[in-house]
């Protein structure tokens, strides 16, 4: 399985700007919302949606961006009705609408929401009863499952962004006053609070800190502080709490703050939109210094504001050249181990378990992948590897599809050495069924023409399973 990303960042690469990136975000004018992109150097400003995606401005916690699937989230609307917009992040188009709701009844008011790449997921912080409590989201139903079993914290008092540090499993916010602000750190995995250290400088002076971003790379928040009425670029560790400034000069005394803090680890960037009008900022995180402010201005040149803001890399979107199956197809196998190796030149590696070797040796039966780095993209591929279906007698079915990749019709042929009576189907990555197809008295290499026109473009299995095994071979759909 292929999928592509921008990169999440787990390799520190030379800090040079990729043509590919936009700013994606709400643009709000007329009492309309619609999704556009912006050109972090230029400022300019393109409306992708074609139609409005809503007439109400009340947004709730802050956007996510999931860059396996190219989706754009946000939460709108209040209590009685908060909306969570799945939106086609390349077109502008709206995906899905759904309400946030608990899994045990009531709606659920979802703030500083962030994207988990590895679930897809979206967790954020619920307000129930004058407390904090993190949930994690289906991002297409709007359901909701509380994590944590009790409060992490007084409600209406978070401050910034959220973050996620997915190897770490935590997910961090920003929480208080400026007279005293804790970066909270929680588990994804029990909803209690890891840690909550109060945020200061290294003189033990109390520090408050808003548009946060978390760096995978060096496993620190970055963000603006307030002080002296200016706004200033620093790192937080949120072990600690304690600050680093690197340049001490202002940024910008412009306290109007809209959408998001973002940061991309590949170029060493920090991005915030700020003031009115609204300029949108790039800031260089090593030396905290100002690359570029422009004011953000439509194609007619009038001023343009956009709020709750994330990062997109359109060059990613992209099939791998060459090799669209690094990892090779699903696979039974009959030894006791079996190495996973792409062997891509001039790339860079990350696998499901935090490793970034060549290569991987598993023992087990289950589904592995690994993000494949080639200079700012992140190109994720995936395979099941099976130890247990197949007996080492089995006959051996092998799956032929042509064309693969296909944009739609498909001929499959399967290798089976006597006739047989068995199912073949067409399933996406998480199991569902699209299409099947009863083989009775199949003889071997007699060609079955499949269309997958109607499928959205990903990733398949064509699976053959009767009484003896199960066999799957990817065939992916453009």
């Amino acid at each position: 399985m292929r999928l592509l990303m921008p990169l999440l960042g787990f390799l520190l690469l030379a800090p040079i700007f990729c043509q590919g990136q936009e700013i994606v975000g709400l643009n709000f004018s007329n009492r309309k919302l619609k999704l556009a992109k912006a050109n972090p150097t230029t400022g300019q400003l393109q409306i992708l949606s074609p139609n409005v995606l809503s007439l109400d401005p009340f947004l709730n916690g802050d956007a996510a961006y999931d860059p396996i699937g190219d989706r754009y989230f946000y939460v709108q609307g209040n209590m009685a009705t908060p909306n969570l917009l799945c939106v086609d992040a390349e077109t502008g188009v709206p995906l899905s609408v759904s309400i946030v709701q608990n899994v045990n009844g009531g709606n659920a008011v979802l703030f500083n929401m962030v994207y988990h790449p590895n679930e897809d997921a979206l967790y954020g912080l619920n307000m129930l009863n004058q407390g904090l409590y993190l949930t994690k989201v289906q991002p297409t139903t709007g359901q909701a499952t509380i994590i944590s079993n009790q409060s992490i914290g007084p409600a209406f008092f978070q401050s910034g962004d959220a973050a996620i540090d997915v190897a770490g499993g935590r997910y961090i916010f920003t929480q208080g006053t400026g007279n005293s602000q804790k970066v909270v750190s929680v588990s994804l995995t029990t909803g209690q609070v890891i840690s909550s250290p109060v945020i200061t400088n290294p003189n033990n002076a109390i520090a408050a800190l808003v548009n946060i971003a978390y760096n995978p790379l060096d496993q620190q928040l970055y963000g603006l502080n307030f002080s002296g009425y200016h706004l200033r670029f620093v790192s937080v560790d949120p072990q600690t709490g304690i600050t680093t400034m690197t340049n001490p000069n202002p940024l910008s005394g412009d306290l109007f703050s809209s959408g998001d803090g973002i940061l991309d680890p590949a170029t060493g960037r920090y991005f915030y939109v700020r003031g009115r009008p609204s300029q949108l900022y790039t800031v260089d995180i090593t030396t905290g210094t100002l690359i570029g402010s422009p004011t953000i201005m439509n194609p007619n040149n009038a001023v343009a504001p956009i709020m709750n803001i994330v990062l997109r890399d359109s060059d990613c979107n992209s099939p791998l050249i060459g090799n669209p199956d690094p990892l090779g197809p699903d696979t039974v196998v009959f030894n006791p181990s079996y190495t996973l190796y792409p062997n891509i030149p001039n790339a860079a590696y990350q696998w499901w378990n935090g490793d970034t070797t060549d290569s991987q040796t598993v023992t087990q039966s289950g589904t592995y992948w690994v993000d494949i780095l080639i200079d700012t993209c992140i190109y994720r591929d995936s395979v099941f590897v099976d130890f247990q279906l197949v007996s080492k007698t089995s006959s051996g079915v092998v799956i032929s599809s042509f064309p693969n990749p296909s944009l739609g019709p498909v001929t499959v042929s399967l290798n089976i050495g006597e006739i047989r009576d068995g199912l073949l189907m067409v399933a996406d990555m998480k199991g569902r069924i699209w299409w099947d197809y009863a083989l009775d008295g199949y003889v071997a290499n007699t060609p079955i023409r499949v269309d997958l026109s109607q499928l959205p473009r990903g990733t398949y299995l064509f699976r053959y399973q009767d009484g003896l095994e199960i066999v799957n071979e990817k065939i992916v759909k453009f």
